[in-house]
C-alpha cells in the first residue's frame, strides 16, 4: 500500500545549515528511503524560487508566501503558530493523509487540520515556555526581560489550547518531553532524536589542541555560556577556544 505524508514547515529545509533544517531534510531522506510519498508545504518570501534539491524526496512541493511576522521591539516573534495559511488547510483537506508539523511556529492551521479524522504529529523543537524563561533569566536588558515574560505567558496560553485528539507531540530531547508531559499530562508526548547525516565517527584519533564552541550567539543563553567559558575556564588554561 502506498503511504503518503504531508509535512508543513515554516521555511524550506534547504540548505540544511541549522538544527531545524538539518532535522527536517534528513528526516525527509529517511522517509523517502522508507517509501513514504512526501507532500511538502512551506512558507517563503518568493514562492517562485523553490530549491530543486528537495524535489527528489517529495511527491509534491507547495511553497506559500509568508505573511508579515508579528515581532516585538526586542526582535522576538511573539505570535505562536503564526505561519497559518488557509491555502495549506485547503490543500491538506483534499485527502486524509497524516500531517507532520515541523515546529510550533507553523501550527496556525493545526486546530482546523486536527479536527479531521487523521493522524497529526507536531515536532516540538523546544519546550517553549521553559525556553522563554531561560532567555528571560539570561537577558541583561530590562525591557527585553519584560517582553520575554509576556512571550512566555502567551506561549503557555497557546500550548494549553493545543488539541489532543489525533495529535502526538514529539520532542528532540528527553528533558523537554518530560517537562511538557508533566505540564500537559493528558497529551500524547514522545521523544525522537534529531535526524542527522552523521551515522559513523570519522574523526581522527587522538586529542585535539583546541575547544570548539558551536552556538548561535544572538541567543542570550548561548552568549552567556560563551562569556562564562571565556572568563571562568579558558582564561586560566592554555587551550584556545574557537
Amino acid at each position: 500500500m502506498t503511504r503518503h505524508l504531508h509535512i508543513i514547515c515554516a521555511a524550506a529545509p534547504w540548505p540544511p545549515d541549522n538544527s531545524m533544517a538539518i532535522d527536517i531534510f534528513y528526516k525527509m531522506q529517511a522517509l523517502h528511503k522508507a517509501g513514504i510519498k512526501i507532500h511538502l508545504h512551506y512558507f517563503c518570501t518568493n514562492p517562485n524560487c523553490h530549491p530543486t534539491e528537495l524535489n527528489k524526496y517529495c511527491e509534491s512541493v507547495h511553497p506559500y508566501p509568508c505573511g508579515k511576522q508579528k515581532t516585538n521591539f526586542a526582535g522576538i516573534n511573539s505570535r505562536p503558530g503564526g505561519a497559518g495559511n488557509d491555502s495549506i488547510a485547503n490543500a491538506v483537506s483534499n485527502d486524509l493523509y497524516p500531517v507532520l508539523f515541523e515546529g510550533i511556529n507553523c501550527t496556525g492551521t493545526l486546530q482546523q487540520i486536527a479536527a479531521a479524522d487523521r493522524k497529526v504529529v507536531i515536532r516540538m523543537y523546544n519546550d517553549e515556555c521553559r525556553y522563554y524563561d531561560h532567555l528571560k533569566k539570561s537577558s541583561g536588558l530590562f525591557f527585553q526581560k519584560i517582553r520575554l515574560n509576556q512571550c512566555a505567558r502567551e506561549m503557555k496560553k497557546y500550548e494549553d489550547a493545543l488539541p489532543q485528539k489525533n495529535c502526538h507531540y514529539v520532542f528532540s530531547t528527553p528533558g523537554n518531553a518530560t517537562s511538557f508531559r508533566d505540564a500537559h499530562p493528558s497529551t500524547n508526548v514522545h521523544y525522537l532524536p534529531l535526524f542527522t547525516p552523521f551515522h559513523t565517527v570519522k574523526s581522527k584519533t587522538g586529542v585535539g589542541s583546541f575547544c570548539l564552541y558551536h552556538g548561535d550567539l544572538s541567543d542570550p543563553c548561548n552568549e552567556k555560556a560563551a562569556i562564562w567559558l571565556l572568563s571562568k575556564v579558558f582564561n586560566d588554561i592554555n587551550i584556545p577556544l574557537v
